[in-house]
């Protein structure tokens, strides 16, 4: 699998299944798996309001994930696709993959240029190479 230099991450529906106000909430393995070990450096990029960064970082220390920014939305949730427009005009350039679940903000991404992937599609992608075999 490619190896990434940098790539922006969301959270919510990314790294964990679920939402912030979700009890819940359960790691999406494939995707902290692929983040650990295809990432370079990491830059969080959440919807999630900056009220909630103890919180968030105690989240990110519990899934093991090394990250290099964690970037907090200042608005309201609701706000977040202008929020990660932003982000991405900002870093526009320096970034290579971003990893989100919204296909709204996937398409953002993909306007400056910056591959995006469906959390799913990895996921997906794992499991059907663990689980089919070719050989009969």
């Amino acid at each position: 699998m490619k190896k990434y230099n940098t790539a922006i991450v969301d959270i919510d529906d990314t790294l964990v299944s679920g939402f912030w106000h979700d009890e819940a909430m359960t790691p999406n393995m494939a995707v902290v798996n692929f983040v650990k070990n295809n990432i370079e450096n990491v830059i969080i990029v959440t919807g999630r309001q900056d009220t909630m960064r103890d919180a968030t970082v105690t989240l990110l220390e519990s899934l093991g994930i090394k990250y290099d920014a964690l970037l907090m939305n200042p608005e309201h949730y609701d706000k977040s696709d202008e929020f990660k427009d932003g982000i991405a005009k900002m870093l526009q350039g320096k970034i290579e993959l971003a990893i989100d679940d919204n296909p709204d903000v996937r398409a953002i991404y993909e306007s400056y240029g910056i591959k995006s992937i469906d959390p799913v599609d990895l996921t997906n992608d794992i499991l059907w190479s663990s689980q089919v075999s070719f050989e009969e």
